[in-house]
């Protein structure tokens, strides 16, 4: 058999409600960005120096965005959206007017296209993965199957669920070789046109009232779709797999993805329902629906990005229905899940709530309208 043999496959995502994965930039209004009639402007420092400097404006090079913006263009009002000092405009203005406001940068390319980068969808399925094999061996929870801080703390569970054995059967978690997802490949995927970029508005909600400080930020659209490629190495799940050290439970489990992507998916949603109480759902039956009735084989839901918060990249329910365990994560200073402020030290209570909040985007009004990062995934055969 060939060691180039492998299976290619063609993926699509599509956006059910806006995305995020930010670049852990933030633009600054006046500076980095202006707005105008519900537009946000992102202004293209480069153009804009050089009409000033074509304009004989030289000494305002450098100042604030605005400052030279209203030299271009006198009358404020009418910023034209195909203007080279612009990089891009965007719907959606931020819900605040004051100078240095922040909006958070989203994720794109040198021509300021987004693109979904493979490294987010591939830890999403390493996180169900790891939940599958939980479900399956039937453990439960206990503080010490945990690593000893928050940085190691799901590091047993890899070992356990996505590390091969080398030949005297010691799992080396810290050894790439030996790491089960090397055998899946998933590429970033192709970018989409600007056009495709929003300005949305966010708070935090608590059992689904909004309350918070705004934020505000870059994202994706809903119903937007991206494509790119994946590719399971099958060398090395049939014909090296024994010498790596995977057991035929984990190569099933890899070949498999998309089940547990479901099973997580499901379990996330439930264990949010039970965690934040039923009217939580009310504003995001969409994303329940797809989830229970409108997937097909190869298809899954999954979110990424901001907003997802502890129970999109932790074990979830795993954790939190063995209760008193829980409560002994929770308030271990170690893993750091809760927030102290000053010398009041905040503590976990079995029965409470965790998260207590959760980012949500927010409409005119400032009601909550649904979860960031929901997103539908197709997986095929490539042709």
């Amino acid at each position: 058999m060939s060691k180039n043999i492998s299976a290619l496959l063609d993926v699509t995502i599509r956006t059910v409600t806006p995305l995020h994965i930010g670049t852990g930039e933030s633009l600054l209004r006046d500076y980095d960005y202006v707005t105008q009639d519900g537009k946000t402007f992102i202004v293209n420092d480069e153009e804009l120096a050089g009409a000033l400097y074509d304009a004989k404006a030289e000494k305002y090079i450098g100042d604030r965005a605005s400052v030279g913006l209203g030299i271009l263009f006198p009358n404020k009002q009418t910023y034209p959206v195909d203007s080279p000092v612009f990089r891009y405009v965007m719907s959606g203005t931020p819900n605040t007017e004051e100078t240095g406001s922040e909006i958070q940068e989203q994720m794109k390319d040198i021509w300021n296209m987004p693109y979904i980068p493979g490294s987010s969808l591939k830890g999403a399925i390493r996180t169900a993965l790891m939940y599958r094999g939980v479900v399956e061996s039937k453990k439960t929870f206990s503080k010490k199957d945990l690593g000893k801080n928050a940085k190691f703390a799901a590091q047993p569970y890899e070992q356990e669920f996505l590390v091969g054995r080398d030949e005297h059967g010691i799992r080396k978690s810290k050894t790439p070789y030996f790491d089960l997802l090397r055998a899946l490949q998933v590429n970033d995927s192709a970018p989409v046109g600007v056009e495709n970029l929003r300005l949305i508005n966010l708070k935090v909600a608590q059992k689904g009232e909004a309350d918070g400080s705004p934020i505000n930020i870059e994202a994706i659209a809903p119903g937007v779709e991206f494509k790119a490629k994946m590719k399971l190495d099958l060398y090395l799940l049939e014909e090296q797999a024994k010498e790596i050290g995977w057991s035929d439970e984990q190569v099933q489990l890899l070949r498999s993805f998309t089940v547990a992507m479901k099973m997580f998916t499901l379990s996330r949603l439930n264990n949010d329902a039970h965690q934040r109480g039923g009217k939580w759902l009310e504003n995001h039956n969409k994303v329940v629906d797809f989830a229970t009735n409108g997937l097909k084989r190869g298809q899954f839901l999954v979110q990424l990005g901001f907003g997802g918060g502890w129970s999109s990249n932790t074990l979830g329910d795993h954790l939190t229905q063995n209760e008193s365990e829980f409560a002994s994560l929770v308030n271990d200073r170690e893993y750091r899940m809760l927030k102290s402020t000053g010398r009041n030290k905040a503590t976990f209570q079995i029965g409470d709530r965790y998260p207590k909040s959760v980012r949500v985007v927010v409409n005119e009004e400032q009601q909550p309208i649904h979860e960031l990062g929901w997103v539908k995934v197709t997986v095929e055969k490539a042709e």
